[in-house]
């Protein structure tokens, strides 16, 4: 569980590699498969998905799910 931890957080900060492949496929294509608005086309969903987590924007909502779900008691 760590060591999967440790590679999606790396992932998830931009290290190109399977666990990031992996991310983005899976972001990809639930996007596309539940209709949102810029995925229709699976290319476009998975550029969408590399663009989230090459910004940052992916690992900053994933932390601050995390710091929200710790408030929730």
């Amino acid at each position: 569980v760590s060591k999967n931890i440790e590679l999606g957080l790396a992932a998830l900060s931009g290290e190109k590699g399977p666990a990031y492949d992996r991310i983005v496929l899976n972001a990809g294509m639930v996007d596309h498969l539940l209709g949102a608005e810029g995925a229709e086309d699976i290319s476009a969903a998975l550029d969408r998905a590399r663009e989230a987590i090459d910004s940052g924007n992916a690992l900053k909502r994933l932390l601050n799910y995390i710091k929200l779900s710790h408030k929730v008691s």
